[in-house]
């Protein structure tokens, strides 16, 4: 059995941008999942989304490989950098987190893209 340290961290992030401020935000975004998924290797998922009936809400499916490299994200200097200069952007910020129902599917989540 999993303990709550080696168990896989499953968030999605949903974020209101306040209107003047989108397209500025887009570019930190880009930059930080990016950045994310290049540089840290316990970053397993940083897919960002835009919703089609308001681009304002933007959702983000953020999944790390364990406590340990959650931890690692938000203390890395890319995540530092994305939250100070979006802060005064983002009207609301919900977290929520989940467990998986099937892991084995994560490995095949993205394969069809080739």
């Amino acid at each position: 059995m999993e303990n709550d340290e080696s168990k896989m961290i499953i968030r999605i992030a949903r974020i209101s941008v306040y209107p003047e401020y989108l397209e500025q935000y887009k570019i930190f975004l880009r930059e930080i999942g990016q950045d994310s998924m290049e540089k840290e290797s316990g970053v397993i998922s940083s897919f960002s989304m835009q919703q089609l009936e308001d681009p304002t809400k933007i959702s983000i499916v953020e999944i790390y490989k364990n406590q340990d490299a959650y931890k690692k994200h938000i203390e890395s200097d890319h995540f530092l950098k994305y939250k100070k200069g979006t802060q005064k952007m983002i009207s609301d910020l919900k977290l929520e987190d989940y467990n998986a129902i099937s892991n084995d599917m994560l490995p095949k989540t993205f394969l069809k893209l080739k």
